[in-house]
């Protein structure tokens, strides 16, 4: 059977990575013990998991005309990603800054650059006659409420269910939020779409409820090393985490899960099975290093579950 068709709605850039003892606080110098460079952005990086673990994927994006949108393109083009690329004058290709610290903890910094002038619009006729034909789009916040609703619209003309990683956090209306097939934010995404204080603590199960009530038919809140909590239906239902000996970088783990749910839900798999092989693949991405560059084949993810 040929490999399902998703399509992916996002950013790509070019990223530094600096690896550090600990992430510097306000007005503070941090001496660095590590600085490598890579492509990706979360669309470009979900895209590209997509494809490593087995969909036929289509990824929808913008760069700027200069050398990085060249290698981002040909880093698409080498995970047999089809790209489909405008390419605008006015602004450079995106670029981001990532900060890890000694335990794997990170922060992501994002310039937008011609990301930000990306309209479906813009795009051939071809290319969104291939986006047509997916089974399934995914699409995160990082460019914005405008971009998401632009996406959310040709899904839905389409009859293309949509998964929506809010990352950034972003809060939309729940009358908004129950049309996307399913949400996948992390806990401080969560109490931020369902209007909770991001200074307490809340049980994961409160934390789903809390999210359908802002309107989320379908969800699931990634815990980190606590494994997952899914909604559906009304229920909630906890997935254990997938046991590894060493967190070397959390960077673009949550981009890892979104493309192994998507690949998943195309396949049929039922949603808790999807969340199972999502929760394995994103497990695998944290015990190497950077983004693009840590996300598990295919034959990873079914080894490790074999186990």
């Amino acid at each position: 059977m040929p490999p399902s068709k998703i399509g992916v709605f996002g950013l790509t850039g070019y990223s530094v990575f600096l690896q550090m003892p600990q992430l510097p606080q306000i007005g503070q110098t941090v001496r660095c013990n590590n600085l490598f460079t890579e492509l990706g952005g979360k669309g470009h990086n979900q895209a590209a998991a997509c494809a490593r673990l087995g969909a036929d994927v289509y990824f929808a994006a913008a760069i700027g005309r200069d050398d990085w949108g060249a290698q981002c393109k040909a880093s698409l083009e080498s995970d047999n990603i089809t790209p489909l690329l405008v390419e605008y004058e006015q602004a450079a290709t995106a670029f981001g800054l990532i900060q890890t610290d000694a335990i794997g903890q990170n922060t992501v910094s994002v310039y937008p650059g011609a990301a930000q002038y990306f309209r479906l619009a813009d795009l051939s006729h071809s290319a969104l006659e291939q986006l047509s034909q997916c089974k399934l789009i995914l699409v995160q916040a990082e460019l914005g409420e405008a971009h998401i609703l632009e996406t959310l619209h040709f899904a839905e003309n389409n009859r293309i269910p949509i998964i929506l990683n809010p990352a950034p956090a972003i809060s939309l209306d729940k009358n908004l939020l129950k049309r996307f097939y399913a949400v996948t934010p992390n806990e401080d995404e969560a109490k931020f779409m369902a209007g909770l204080s991001q200074n307490e603590n809340y049980p994961p199960e409160k934390l789903a409820q809390a999210l359908a009530n802002a309107g989320a038919e379908r969800a699931v809140i990634t815990l980190g090393e606590k494994g997952a909590i899914l909604l559906e239906n009304g229920k909630t239902c906890y997935v254990k985490p997938h046991p590894i000996s060493t967190v070397v970088d959390t960077t673009g783990a949550g981009d890892t899960f979104n493309g192994a749910l998507a690949v998943g839900i195309v396949e049929g798999m039922a949603f808790i099975d999807a969340v199972r092989f999502a929760v394995t693949a994103s497990a695998l991405s944290v015990t190497k290093a950077g983004a693009l560059s840590s996300i598990p084949t295919r034959a990873d993810v079914d080894k490790a579950i074999s186990y």
